[in-house]
């Protein structure tokens, strides 16, 4: 899970221009847990079930994920699913 969260936030100083959403972007540990499960099973359910959530909640906070970042980071179009080539 360190590994996303270094990927992610430095690909966002990389990539990103400052601004104020960004600087005062906060991701929680379960944000990212919630990625780093899928992006290894790659397949909601079995995910969630990881977590011990419902398919529901992972999908919740995913997309809160997605809206602090500000990007799409699952490819939900593919199955199994994929990570977003940012």
């Amino acid at each position: 899970m360190v590994l996303i969260e270094f990927y992610l936030l430095a690909h966002l100083i990389v990539h990103t221009p400052l601004t104020p959403r960004l600087m005062s972007m906060h991701l929680t540990t379960t944000q990212l847990s919630a990625l780093d499960a899928l992006s290894e099973l790659r397949h909601f359910t079995k995910a969630a079930q990881r977590l011990g959530i419902t398919q529901s909640a992972l999908s919740q906070q995913v997309k809160a994920l997605e809206q602090s970042v500000g990007l799409p980071l699952i490819n939900r179009d593919t199955r199994p699913l994929t990570m977003t080539a940012m």
